[in-house]
């Protein structure tokens, strides 16, 4: 409806660029967003656009852009804040936000989007600051927070923002998580398939896939290896139709899990390779979870330092993290690998901890391998430190 020169058109060809990269049409939102640069005139809206078109990228060309979006953000957010532009302050926080997170800083990714949703409210625009909080909540929920940490958070955003679909789907997401976790497969089912055909049919198979691929972890859990199967297959071939190479990695070891619990253990190694050349090098969650799997199918086939090189590899990289939850994985793959290896007294103490940190975060169904895989060490140290049996003795003589 605008002319050509309408200064107005570069702004909505930026919104218009964002909501194509949040549905997965990211060759169309590039050429939107190489458009509005060059039509930008205004030096904010031309780093709100470098801003939002960096971080539309770490979704689907991840290697190197959190760094470049956080020297873009250095740049550009003093400019904001000399002109009052809360807006962009907004998305640039955002920005560092989700970088923050990739990394697995998780202190960091709260401020960053507490700051984020801030800036929002003061723009005025509640859907920008509903979906900061909104991430900040889904965010932290799977990798920081313990459950009941997380209900409480999106309980007190139920509140504030009523009625909001956006706040109900992360809710209804949070009851599938909370039900796996309470041992009500059934129910976990029912809820998820629900909430999978309708994320599908109002936002986007990204999003749909994502957390798809969530729930097939759950599954491995509850031990339907076949239903975590199909979940996996079906995330890991819709991310590759949209390109978001970023999940596509994580679903690249979600499925390598699977193939080691179904026994295939050097198909499951090759997929966790695949995985960590997919994803960027700074996705620390990605690279916990495939050296996890890298570790355990390692153990599967007699490889012993290969699985304890994997294993601790996981431990140095969630070491770098702040991550309760990545540093429990990363423990859990180097008892994994230490028991195959018959080190015994230290796969024990990496046991018991992954064992304290899921209890911790309340994660009760992930925790039940960790507490099984540490009365299976203790057994076995029992029987290794158990005096030897005699076949028979002789009564009487010398």
């Amino acid at each position: 409806l605008l002319a050509e020169d309408d200064p107005s058109v570069p702004g909505l060809e930026l919104e218009l660029a964002v909501a194509l990269a949040g549905i997965g049409s990211f060759g169309e939102a590039i050429d939107l967003f190489a458009d509005a640069e060059q039509r930008a005139v205004d030096p904010c809206l031309s780093g709100h656009i470098r801003i939002a078109r960096l971080n539309a990228r770490l979704n689907f060309e991840p290697e190197g852009m959190d760094a470049a979006i956080r020297r873009e953000c250095e740049r550009v957010i003093p400019l904001f804040e000399a002109h009052g532009d809360h807006r962009a302050l907004s998305r640039a926080w955002y920005a560092l936000g989700q970088v923050e997170w990739a990394e697995t800083q998780m202190e960091a990714t709260d401020r960053a989007m507490t700051t984020a949703a801030a800036h929002a409210h003061r723009a005025g625009d509640r859907g920008l600051e509903l979906l900061t909080l909104v991430s900040r909540a889904g965010w932290l929920g799977t990798t920081s927070w313990s459950t009941s940490e997380t209900r409480r958070e999106l309980e007190r955003l139920t509140r504030r923002f009523p009625g909001e679909p956006a706040v109900e789907r992360v809710l209804r997401f949070w009851r599938v998580f909370s039900a796996y976790q309470e041992g009500r497969a059934g129910d976990a089912r029912a809820l998820a398939r629900d909430w999978l055909d309708d994320v599908r049919r109002h936002d986007s198979p990204m999003m749909a896939e994502s957390f798809a691929m969530f729930f097939a972890l759950n599954e491995l859990l509850t031990g339907d290896v076949d239903r975590a199967e199909r979940l996996a297959l079906d995330a890991v071939e819709a991310l590759q139709d949209c390109g978001v190479r970023a999940y596509l990695g994580s679903a690249k070891s979600v499925l390598a899990e699977v193939r080691a619990a179904q026994g295939r253990a050097r198909e499951a190694v090759e997929l966790a390779d695949e995985s960590v050349r997919i994803g960027s090098s700074a996705d620390r969650v990605n690279l916990v979870a495939a050296h996890a799997v890298q570790a355990r199918a390692y153990a599967m086939l007699g490889e012993h330092e290969q699985a304890k090189a994997a294993a601790t590899e996981a431990v140095a990289v969630a070491g770098q993290t702040d991550s309760l939850l990545i540093q429990a994985t990363a423990q859990k793959a180097l008892a994994h690998a230490l028991l195959a290896a018959g080190e015994l007294p230290a796969a024990r103490a990496a046991a018991v901890e992954a064992e304290r940190l899921f209890g911790t975060l309340e994660r009760f169904l992930t925790q039940q391998p960790a507490t099984a895989l540490v009365a299976q060490i203790e057994r076995e140290l029992a029987a290794a430190s158990a005096p030897p049996v005699l076949a028979g003795h002789r009564e009487g003589g010398d």
